[in-house]
């Protein structure tokens, strides 16, 4: 396999106004967020509302240092994975930790 030469940049087409509240009693399956598109990109999007669905890739820009093995689920009885495969919050694509 080849390696990267040079890195991937992402620029933001929009913001995520309503987001998931930071709260372990919210139905994360049931919440529904409010994504505002900039007007500049709105153009690209004609037509998506005739769509049952839509991918968003986000990068949660409030997260701490990522780890990359953990112990799953903070059990000191289990082997460190990596983190990555197991979708963690700590892991190098972390997921934001409730404060």
């Amino acid at each position: 396999m080849r390696a990267m030469s040079s890195p991937i940049c992402l620029r933001p087409i929009g913001v995520v106004e309503v987001g998931l509240p930071r709260s372990d009693k919210v139905d994360r399956f049931s919440f529904v967020s409010v994504v505002r598109i900039f007007d500049e990109y709105a153009e690209g999007l004609r037509g998506l509302e005739e769509y049952s669905h839509a991918f968003v890739l986000w990068h949660f820009h409030e997260a701490k240092t990522p780890r990359l093995t953990l112990k799953p689920w903070g059990r000191e009885d289990l082997p460190r994975w990596a983190s990555s495969p197991r979708g963690s919050p700590a892991g190098p694509t972390p997921w934001p930790s409730p404060s």
